[in-house]
């Protein structure tokens, strides 16, 4: 496979939240933060067309995507020059109300995922700090009110030992509204999150659906073998540098099997 399946791409480096779960408030005075240019996204969107096997680009990369205030005008773009491939946003969903329904529909993103993570204000507190739990569920409910946005919607769970109870609740909530969910396991980032061993959850009290045991079944051979499966189908793209090269080679393994230099 000359190219990853998937790519996350950082239109601008900053988040408005200082969550528990994400290594950005530690590591965010480490890295240079800004905006990428419009030349650089252009020529991800030219370079992604010849990608033939990348099925997915994901508008995220430790930030909150919404802070661009570009971000659907750009999703826009990139769906009108490949329109077969797959956009999606992940958010934290507090800034949802500064865009309207029409321009998110128009921008044809194919799935808007926001990161909940709880079911009651004080839980919320705890792990999304920084944000308000009221006018996130506030602005879900408004995009809902639209049929087309519904079904692009999904509501995103990461499990730690504090929610996972409340996670359960969540997701059956939402479900009787309709809405799609996802849950996933707590990770430390490549080791980045400080505290990533106070938080994480001891129990797996959360029953996966079905479709989550199957890929878990068939990646853990992988993931014995070579560790973490990310690079081997997955590239991110830094709002301040691209250079779109064989994921083989981004690995340092040649396509005969060799290690490379």
């Amino acid at each position: 496979m000359d190219y990853p399946l998937s790519m996350q791409v950082q239109t601008q480096s900053h988040c408005n939240g200082r969550c528990t779960i994400c290594p950005y408030q530690d590591v965010r005075n480490q890295h240079v933060q800004g905006t990428m240019t419009s030349d650089l996204h252009c020529k991800i969107i030219d370079e992604v067309g010849t990608a033939q096997f990348l099925k997915q680009v994901i508008y995220e990369l430790q930030n909150e995507p919404l802070l661009d205030k570009r971000i659907f005008d750009w999703v826009k773009h990139f769906k009108f020059e490949n329109p077969c491939k797959e956009t999606v946003i992940v958010t934290n969903g507090e800034l949802l109300n500064q865009f309207n329904s029409e321009e998110i529909i128009m921008s044809k993103l194919d799935y808007l995922i926001i990161s909940l993570n709880a079911n009651s204000k004080e839980m919320f507190s705890k792990i999304n700090c920084n944000l308000d739990y009221a006018k996130i569920v506030r602005n879900i409910k408004t995009l809902l009110a639209n049929d087309v946005l519904k079904q692009k919607i999904i509501l995103s769970f990461v499990i730690i030992g504090q929610n996972e109870r409340e996670v359960y609740h969540a997701v059956q909530y939402w479900h009787r509204m309709g809405i799609n969910t996802r849950v996933m396991e707590l990770t430390n980032r490549a080791g980045t999150l400080t505290n990533y061993e106070i938080l994480r959850s001891k129990h797996h009290t959360y029953q996966q659906d079905y479709f989550s045991k199957i890929r878990q079944y068939l990646m853990s051979p992988i993931q014995l073998r070579v560790g973490c499966s990310l690079p081997f189908y997955q590239i991110n793209v830094l709002f301040n540098e691209f250079r779109m090269q064989p994921v083989l080679k981004l690995i340092g393994i040649s396509k005969c099997g060799k290690n490379v230099e």
